[in-house]
């Protein structure tokens, strides 16, 4: 078995949410699989935020043509420091078969529990796949 890895998505750094009462509001990105059909076997995310940011932050990461889900969390920032700041999901001895044109999508957001301090709070979400075709 040869594997590989290939970092697939990666959201850069995006703004997190006003604190309010309206339903909290997911961003989507899309990987499309165009090495062939692979076998995935691990996967990581890595979440990150700005210094003295406060907040929930979320993300879902599923296969698009059946909706399998590969992994999700809701972490609770609220302090400095804090953790995880990466999942490892590890499905051996099995693993997610991925077709070639088929997609992985990440959903992903997050919401600031203070609407004034700090005066700028971003996440910033980051997908790496170990994989056999």
């Amino acid at each position: 078995m040869n594997l590989k890895s290939a970092h697939i998505l990666d959201t850069g750094p995006f703004p997190a949410q006003r604190f309010g009462w309206k339903p909290s509001v997911s961003l989507t990105r899309k990987w499309i699989n165009l090495i062939g059909d692979i076998q995935i076997w691990k996967a990581q995310v890595w979440m990150g935020m700005d210094t003295g940011g406060r907040g929930d932050f979320w993300f879902r990461l599923f296969r698009e043509s059946d909706g399998s889900p590969l992994g999700q969390t809701n972490w609770d920032h609220y302090s400095e420091p804090t953790g995880p700041h990466h999942i490892m999901y590890d499905y051996a001895p099995n693993w997610m078969d991925l077709k070639k044109d088929d997609n992985l999508v990440l959903e992903y957001g997050a919401r600031r529990w203070n609407p004034i301090w700090p005066p700028v709070m971003r996440g910033h979400v980051s997908v790496v796949i170990w994989y056999t075709s």
